[in-house]
């Protein structure tokens, strides 16, 4: 990340790094023409499917791609309204690509389908998965290893000997031969 700031800040304009742009190419977080502020530092962006389905042989250079943002203060919660600045009197001539949908059927706000969480002050969309699994190892046995360094899983299979194991370590990883992960996704 300090690599990209540092190209940025060089060659290019430093901003770009930590605020986005709206659908009319407008910085967010900066003053400026347009409807972004200081006080609008991220971007949401409302229709982000169809724009990078439209788009997708820009996806491999992002940099590139065009996406229809909207300035905004926090990054929108499921159901929250956005105001669509390109439908507001003040702002018409400055979004000349603005959405029709959006000032027509959508009376100037975009409806949030889902929760976002903002990525250098991009608001992007994120799916909860409420998951309660557990990986555990069958081979080899708990018992196999030295007393206290595995932790046997008693609450299910415990005649089998599992071992609880941490997906995600290489330590973990290494000493199992057979992984079974058990639970709901």
């Amino acid at each position: 990340m300090l690599l990209v700031a540092g190209v940025a800040f060089k060659w290019g304009d430093p901003d770009s790094v930590n605020f986005g742009k709206d659908l009319g190419g407008f910085r967010c977080g900066v003053n400026g023409l347009g409807a972004p502020n200081a006080s609008t530092p991220k971007v949401y962006y409302p229709r982000l499917s169809k724009d990078l389905y439209l788009q997708a042989d820009l996806v491999k250079e992002p940099w590139r791609l065009n996406l229809y943002g909207i300035c905004v203060e926090e990054c929108p919660k499921k159901g929250d309204l956005v105001k669509d600045p390109g439908c507001m009197p003040k702002y018409a001539g400055l979004y000349p690509d603005v959405s029709q949908k959006a000032c027509g059927e959508l009376r100037g706000s975009w409806t949030v389908p889902l929760d976002t969480v903002s990525v250098a002050n991009r608001c992007l969309p994120m799916n909860e998965k409420t998951a309660s699994r557990t990986t555990l190892c069958a081979m080899p046995k708990c018992s196999e290893f030295p007393r206290g360094t595995k932790t046997c899983y008693t609450e299910e299979y415990a005649d089998e000997e599992f071992w609880v194991m941490d997906p995600y370590s290489p330590k973990d990883v290494g000493d199992c031969v057979t992984q079974v992960q058990i639970g709901t996704e």
